[in-house]
């Protein structure tokens, strides 16, 4: 593990000097896209939402030694199913939210994926109490969130559903691999995972059950973007320090 730790300097450093230039600009595009919620500039949001996104791609992809790393492929493949989604769920048509809900799905299981070959992977144990622990949350979620909107669902009740599950067994992993990764990478991506969550949430809210305001998209977006920043923050603290080896072979 020291090796793996000395070899990763190079690229954290490097990192460092990105994230530097990196985090103000992408804090600006997010409080533009915001604004553009707010006032409803559907022109522009067709510009800077998928920009947002194209932006953390690009970052993510630099940082992460080209994604060559596991989960550095599993992450960056879910960052371009997520923008695909985002595309999708510009349009107000149900077979574009459809597109758009199974572009997410798919992002989840490239998450899920990631987290679960992590746990695999790892010589370390995890407390079967420590365990039930992490999964009663969002498996309490998920029956919670269904029930409330499940009676506005009409025809989309499947994929909706089948969309719960995966975003609940990928909130879930993000909690059960706490053992498995550094603590930083782990508070990242467990924050980011319940940011993105609730990002999903207020969508279902404000389609299914009736929640308005101007504030709504807004807090969708921001939740949203903030949540894949701090996802993708938390596969490179792993990467960095347990990947980075792949990097050099």
């Amino acid at each position: 593990m020291s090796s793996t730790k000395s070899q990763s300097v190079p690229l954290q450093e490097a990192a460092k000097r990105e994230r530097s230039l990196f985090l103000p600009i992408f804090s600006v595009l997010v409080i533009v896209e915001a604004v553009i919620e707010v006032y409803r500039l559907t022109i522009a949001r067709y510009a800077m939402k998928p920009a947002v996104m194209l932006f953390l791609i690009i970052n993510f992809y630099s940082e992460s030694g080209r994604a060559k790393t596991p989960l550095g492929r599993t992450t960056f493949l879910a960052l371009i199913a997520s923008i695909i989604g985002d595309i999708f769920l510009m349009f107000k048509e149900e077979i574009y939210f459809l597109l758009g809900l199974g572009a997410f799905a798919i992002a989840h299981v490239f998450y899920s994926y990631g987290y679960l070959s992590t746990i695999l992977k790892s010589n370390k144990k995890t407390d079967p109490v420590a365990l039930f622990a992490r999964i009663l949350p969002y498996l309490l979620y998920a029956c919670f969130f269904y029930n409330l909107i499940k009676n506005n669902l009409g025809g989309l009740k499947i994929p909706v559903t089948f969309y719960i599950c995966v975003l609940a067994f990928m909130g879930t992993l993000s909690l059960v691999r706490a053992t498995h990764t550094t603590i930083s990478s782990f508070k990242y991506t467990a924050i980011g995972s319940i940011l993105f969550i609730s990002s999903d949430s207020l969508i279902g809210l404000s389609m299914f059950y009736g929640v308005k305001g101007v504030w709504v998209s807004p807090a969708i977006m921001i939740t949203y973007y903030v949540g894949q920043y701090l996802i993708s923050r938390g596969a490179l603290q792993h990467i960095y320090v347990y990947e980075n080896h792949s990097k050099s072979e």
